[in-house]
C-alpha cells in the first residue's frame, strides 16, 4: 500500500520544541481533521501531524477492510533515511493512547537528534 501525506495549514508546521501536551493537542487536531478528509484509493486517509526539522510525524486512518489492524496510526518518518523509524498503532486516542504516542513521538526525536550530533 503507497500512501500520500496531506499537510494542512494548523497541523502542518515545524515544532521549535517538544513538549508532550502539544504533542497530545496537535494529535487530537489531526485526529479530528482527519474524518473531514478523503479516503485515498487503497482504504487509507492520511495528514502531516507536524514536522521536527529532520522527521515527519504522520496519523493514518485505515479502512475497516484492513481485518486484524488498528485503524489508526502514528508514524515518525526520517526523511534522512526516507523511512519510518517508529510506529503506534490504536483503536483511539484515550489519554493512555495520547501520552504512549507522545512519548514514542519524543523518543524518535531524541534519537534522530542523538545521531545527528
Amino acid at each position: 500500500m503507497t500512501m500520500q501525506y496531506l499537510e494542512t495549514a494548523s497541523t502542518g508546521v515545524t515544532w521549535a520544541r517538544l513538549d508532550a501536551d502539544e504533542i497530545e493537542r496537535r494529535i487530537i487536531r489531526a485526529y479530528v481533521q482527519l474524518a473531514y478528509s478523503p479516503w485515498e484509493r487503497g482504504g487509507f486517509r492520511s495528514l502531516i501531524v507536524a514536522r521536527l526539522s529532520w522527521l515527519d510525524v504522520r496519523l493514518t486512518e485505515v479502512s475497516s477492510e484492513f481485518l486484524g489492524m488498528p485503524p489508526f496510526w502514528l508514524d515518525v518518518y526520517s526523511n534522512a533515511s526516507q523511512s519510518v523509524i517508529d510506529s503506534y498503532g490504536c483503536s483511539g486516542f484515550d489519554e493512555d493512547d495520547l501520552a504512549t504516542a507522545a512519548q514514542m513521538i519524543l523518543s524518535a526525536d531524541l534519537r534522530a537528534h542523538d545521531l545527528r550530533h
